[in-house]
């Protein structure tokens, strides 16, 4: 996609008149904003609060301002304290003043002339300018706590460390609507897990609130652990003057019980709690989705594949009736159902055959059917022994719909211990499953999905990136690239980024990345502005004898991507793209510990 296409462009013409007209204006709104600065320092936030975070500045403008006219306001002329909100201004017009007649109005110590005193008045300007900048940029410098970002309870704010670009109108600080989903993009250490953090620890961290993480790691059980450790987000104003101690011991104790909960580990090995499927089966339809997940597809034309699919789908079903007959179904566990498969065929058959619809089922093993019936025995060994490895082969207690009716926590889902190959449909259905539940119930529920490209494809992903507001779901996407998304999902690819309208998007992997991060900003239109005089004939009269001149200008406009596809690519780590329905921004973000007490 080329970054600097051009289109049909169209030329527009200003009279003379128009052009005055516009430079009036332009120059109107530049006093306006010199005259109130805080319109434009600090524009992300609400006009009131503005005028909040300049308290400090306009205090000392009415300091300076009574010491400036000082003898003039005690001789009863008031009306000069009306300088105050104005005084940066007022100070440049009094040194023209001073320049041109030798005096500045309202200023008249006895001693020092009028220049010297508006010189020390500029050095204390200067003073104050110089502090309110430390005051912002290094707060610790003067034993302060940096000024809090405006934010909504229902909306992100995005602190930029700089902005070196962005739309037009865009505001100085990106916000973005937390209901909605949002994807981040950008291959390992570009800070795409870092930037999820950031947002992440913007979600209310409430008891009734449900939270589903993937984790190719151990980035989120860390931070996780340590923001349960330390409460919600908006108590960290002041545990931040605490020790470091505390700091430490929540980062090595990942689960850190809390009154808000813990972290809950589900891998492979060393979980902290086991996952028991049968635990959130709600009819005997969910067990054909088990099946199909841990077969999955066949490789190439496998004959014996649907055969023993079927025969596990029997072997779930079986063990389900048998549970619930005898009243166990809180005792069935994933241990039982190796524990069945391990058996001869012949007494796996003969168990099948107990209930009628299980017949054609359990044919496909039956050891009088011929020499396909082993080999379909092996095929159902194969996936099983693969799938139920680890924690995942013992008998778990932890279920999604419990955690969903007391959402104590958080739940980790991790993927990196290595068996990711062999235990993928795992990991697949119990966050498919969480996705469904989570939409179906009751209960708040935010996920937070990174490396998803890496996951086995997750049925329930596009539906929770397009309807997951409607239910109650928010989600933020991880993904290293496109085109690794792609491969995992095919067509469906489009059902997930498609339907998140918002994201941040660092230096990208492949060639379809860095097209889906240009169409996504889309062009830029550039004015190019041409100037042209005309001079008419001169008239035959007398007293029209001087020529006539005109002035146009021509204004071409081009589209262009607001950033060459090269440039893209050279991003380092930090440096990204932020989008939202309506706006975009090139620069680099902050990293979640230099504005942690900010937000």
């Amino acid at each position: 996609m080329s970054s600097e296409r051009d289109q049909e462009s169209e030329s527009v013409y200003y009279d003379e008149e128009v052009l005055v007209l516009e430079v009036l204006w332009r120059w109107l709104r530049l006093a306006i904003i010199a005259c109130i600065p805080p319109l434009l320092v600090d524009r992300d936030a609400p006009p009131l609060q503005r005028f909040v975070r300049w308290r400090f500045v306009y205090g000392s403008f009415l300091v300076l301002t009574v010491t400036l006219f000082g003898p003039t306001l005690l001789a009863g002329h008031l009306e000069y304290l009306l300088f105050a909100p104005v005084f940066h201004v007022a100070v440049g017009g009094l040194l023209l003043s001073t320049v041109v007649t030798g005096s500045a109005p309202g200023v008249s110590y006895p001693i020092l002339s009028d220049g010297s005193v508006l010189l020390l008045h500029v050095l204390a300007l200067g003073l104050v300018a110089g502090a309110e900048w430390t005051r912002r940029r290094h707060p610790a410098w003067l034993g302060l706590s940096s000024p809090e970002l405006h934010r909504n309870d229902d909306e992100f704010v995005v602190p930029m460390a700089e902005v070196d670009n962005a739309s037009e109108q865009a505001p100085a600080v990106p916000r973005m609507d937390q209901s909605v989903s949002t994807a981040f993009i950008g291959e390992t250490g570009s800070g795409k897990t870092s930037a999820m953090q950031l947002f992440a620890e913007q979600y209310p961290n409430d008891d009734d609130v449900a939270v589903f993480v993937h984790d190719y790691g151990d980035d989120f059980q860390q931070f996780y652990g340590d923001r349960l450790a330390h409460g919600d987000s908006g108590d960290n104003a002041e545990q931040s003057d605490e020790s470091d101690e505390a700091t430490e011991q929540a980062t090595e104790h990942v689960t850190a019980p809390d009154e808000t909960g813990e972290v809950m580990r589900v891998a492979a090995r060393n979980s902290d709690v086991v996952w028991n499927l049968f635990r959130d089966v709600e009819r005997e339809q969910d067990l054909r989705e088990v099946a199909g997940a841990v077969f999955g597809e066949p490789d190439g034309n496998d004959p014996f594949h649907n055969p023993a699919l079927q025969v596990f789908e029997a072997v779930l079903v079986f063990l389900y009736r048998e549970a619930a007959a005898r009243d166990r179904l809180d005792r069935l566990g994933h241990d039982d159902v190796v524990r069945f498969v391990n058996q001869e065929m012949g007494e796996l058959h003969g168990a099948l055959t107990s209930y009628d619809d299980l017949v054609g089922a359990a044919s496909h093993i039956d050891p009088d059917s011929g020499r396909g019936a082993p080999t379909v025995y092996s095929t159902l060994h194969e996936h099983v022994r693969d799938v139920f490895v680890g924690d995942f082969a013992a008998h778990g207690e932890f279920s999604i719909r419990e955690y969903l009716d007391d959402p104590a926590g958080v739940l980790v889902v991790d993927s990196s211990t290595g068996d990711l190959e062999t235990c993928g449909p795992m990991f697949r259905l119990l966050l498919d499953w969480a996705i469904k539940r989570a939409m179906a119930s009751s209960t708040p529920a935010n996920f937070i999905l990174d490396e998803v490209d890496r996951l086995p494809q997750l049925q329930q992903l596009p539906e929770l990136a397009a309807r997951g507001r409607a239910e109650g779901a928010r989600a933020l996407v991880g993904v290293q690239t496109v085109g690794q998304l792609k491969h995992r999902y095919g067509g469906a690819s489009s059902g997930v980024l498609g339907n998140c309208p918002q994201g941040v998007y660092f230096a990208p992997g492949d060639s379809e990345t860095t097209e889906y991060i240009l169409d996504e900003i889309g062009d830029h239109r550039h004015d190019v502005a041409s100037k042209s005089v005309s001079r008419s004939k001169r008239n035959q009269h007398s007293e029209f004898n001087s020529p006539r001149y005109s002035r146009s200008r021509t204004v071409r406009e081009t589209d262009r991507a607001p950033i060459p596809s090269g440039d893209l690519k050279q991003f380092t780590a930090g440096e990204c793209i932020v989008k939202s329905p309506g706006h975009w921004w090139i620069g680099r973000i902050e990293q979640l510990e230099a504005v942690r007490q900010r937000l």
